[in-house]
C-alpha cells in the first residue's frame, strides 16, 4: 500500500473497510464505492463521467486520444463509473440518504463547485442544496446526460 502510506492516509481510511479488505489493499478504501457501505455520515458525491485524473488510470489510458476507438472505451468507462455509483446510492448504509451529481465534464476537479454542468436545468450546487433539504431518506440522483467528448455538458464559466 504504498500510496496510503507515501500520502500518510491510514488515519483516515474506515478501519472497518481497510479490515474488509484482501491484506495489503487497504487503499481501495480510496475509492467511493469500496467505502460507502461504511459510511456512517450523508455523502453526495459530485463526480464527472469522464474524470480526466481517472481516466488516466484506466485502460483507456493506454490507447492514443486520436484512435477512434479512444471515444468508445470513455464513453465505456463513464458508463461503468455510472452504474457503481448508482449502486451505491441504493445499497449504502444511514436509510439511503445519500446523493450524487454526474456530470459528462472531462474535468477532474473544474467545475466542481463552479456554476458550470448541469442535469434537467439543475446545476450540481442547487442539486447539492435540493439533497441537502430533502426530508426523506431516498437516495438522490442527478445525472448529465451526454457522450464524450460532451461539447454541450461544460460551458465556460463567464468572466
Amino acid at each position: 500500500e504504498p500510496e496510503v502510506a507515501f500520502h500518510n492516509l491510514t488515519g483516515i481510511l474506515n478501519g472497518e473497510c481497510v479490515a474488509a479488505q484482501p491484506s495489503g489493499a487497504g487503499w481501495r478504501c480510496l475509492q467511493t464505492e469500496v467505502s460507502a457501505p461504511y459510511l456512517q455520515t450523508p455523502l453526495f458525491a459530485m463526480q464527472s463521467r469522464f474524470d480526466i485524473n481517472q481516466l488516466s488510470y484506466s485502460p483507456c489510458h493506454s490507447i492514443p486520444v486520436s484512435n477512434e476507438t479512444y471515444g468508445g472505451c470513455v464513453n465505456q468507462y463513464g458508463a461503468n463509473l455510472t452504474e457503481s455509483i448508482k449502486r451505491w446510492l441504493t445499497h449504502a448504509p444511514n436509510d439511503g440518504h445519500h446523493g450524487a451529481f454526474i456530470d459528462g465534464c472531462s474535468r477532474h476537479c473544474q467545475h466542481a463547485v463552479a456554476a458550470g454542468p448541469t442535469a434537467d436545468g439543475t446545476t450540481n450546487l442547487h442539486a447539492l442544496e435540493d439533497w441537502w433539504r430533502a426530508t426523506n431518506s431516498q437516495a438522490l440522483l442527478w445525472e448529465q446526460r451526454g457522450a464524450f467528448p460532451c461539447a454541450s455538458c461544460c460551458q465556460p464559466l463567464p468572466k
